[in-house]
C-alpha cells in the first residue's frame, strides 16, 4: 500500500521521470485519475519537482518511517544539593 512518505520508481514511459524514485507527499482517497502526488530531487525541463500518478503508474520501493520526537523522556534538572557538591568538588581541585 502506497502511503505518504514512501519511496516509489515511477512507471509511466512519457515521464520525464521514468524509472527514477521519488518520495509520495500525499494520497487522495477521492476518485480521482492521479491520487499520487510525487516529490523528486531533481527538476524536469519546466522547473517542477513534483507530479500525480496512478496507482498502477507506481511501485513502492521503501517505507520511510519517520521517529517520533515527543516520545523521549525529558532531560531532569539537577538537583540543588549535587550542584553544590560539584562546586565544592572544583574548589578542592583548584
Amino acid at each position: 500500500m502506497i502511503k505518504k512518505g514512501s519511496l516509489v520508481k515511477i512507471l509511466r514511459p512519457e515521464s520525464f521521470w521514468y524509472n527514477e524514485v521519488g518520495t509520495v507527499v500525499n494520497v487522495e482517497t477521492s476518485k480521482v485519475l492521479y491520487p499520487v502526488l510525487v516529490r523528486f530531487d531533481k527538476v524536469n525541463y519546466s522547473g517542477l519537482n513534483s507530479t500525480n500518478f496512478s496507482l498502477d503508474e507506481l511501485v513502492e520501493i521503501k517505507v520511510e518511517i519517520k521517529s517520533d520526537t515527543s516520545a523521549k523522556s525529558p532531560v531532569k534538572p539537577p538537583v540543588k544539593s549535587e550542584v553544590k557538591a560539584e562546586k565544592e568538588n572544583k574548589k578542592e581541585g583548584a
